[in-house]
């Protein structure tokens, strides 16, 4: 599904480009289309959902998304290694955020954290929607919220 994602607009002419060219609208449609596709970004009023759609691809690789700016102002950063079974999501929120996560090897035993600034980190409880998919309420501050993904139980 990613590789039909990344291939299936690539380089396709806009009629607002000049000849031989991309303007900035296609391009940034690529780029949300890409966001949206490979890495399962979407933006919902009540949630931000993350599923990423890249296991099988290239799992030793790490897929990285940086800075990505969000419908709120919020900026969103994704780290990614499928073969590893993690992920490191950092998120601007000043408000209070939902998090739904919809990663393949996700389960009510996964360990999910999340820390701001100097505090120390904080395990969020995963909460199973009806759909199979979880997510966490990631709390408001000032500090950016670096949540980490893993697998395993807490502590191994």
């Amino acid at each position: 599904e990613a590789q039909r994602g990344i291939s299936r607009d690539y380089g396709r002419l806009s009629s607002g480009a000049a000849e031989g060219g991309v303007s900035s609208a296609s391009a940034g449609a690529w780029l949300d289309q890409v966001v949206g596709e490979v890495f399962g970004v979407a933006e919902f009023l009540d949630h931000l959902e993350i599923a990423p759609q890249i296991a099988g691809v290239a799992d030793e690789a790490t897929w990285q998304l940086e800075g990505w700016r969000l419908a709120t102002g919020d900026t969103l950063s994704i780290t990614y290694r499928p073969a590893d079974r993690r992920a490191t999501i950092r998120i601007t929120a000043p408000q209070r955020r939902r998090v739904a996560l919809r990663f393949p090897w996700l389960s009510a035993e996964s360990c999910v954290t999340a820390r701001r600034g100097p505090d120390r980190a904080d395990r969020l409880a995963l909460i199973q929607q009806v759909d199979g998919s979880f997510y966490v309420d990631v709390r408001g501050a000032y500090e950016a919220a670096d949540i980490r993904i893993a697998s395993g139980a807490c502590g191994n």
